[in-house]
């Protein structure tokens, strides 16, 4: 069975320059369960907050008052992997775009 929007991203690459690579931007912020930190990163850029919460680590990026994305990493065997996404948004901004306002601050 094939899943749309919802395929773990790649951990990001360092490209010839030794600059860390862009991973695409996702259209759903859900599309990032499962990845690790690198990924989420890659993909967004780095958090304009970071917290701990128990053994979870929490990342928020709040690019506009409409855009807000929240994402909660908690430890697995093979190191801390998104467990929650969201993006909370406000008309007129859509979850897609505020997803692409995030990454493109970074």
């Amino acid at each position: 069975m094939l899943l749309t929007g919802c395929a773990v991203a790649p951990p990001a690459q360092d490209n010839a320059n030794g600059a860390r690579a862009r991973l695409p931007v996702p259209v759903r912020a859900a599309a990032l369960l499962h990845s690790g930190p690198d990924a989420v990163r890659g993909a967004l850029g780095a958090p304009d907050l970071r917290r701990a919460e128990g053994t979870a680590q929490v990342w928020l990026y709040a690019p506009s008052a409409n855009c807000r994305v929240d994402v909660v990493f908690y430890p697995e065997a093979d190191g801390p992997k998104v467990a929650h996404a969201v993006a909370r948004v406000a008309a007129p901004v859509r979850e897609d775009v505020c997803l692409q306002m995030v990454a493109a601050r970074s």
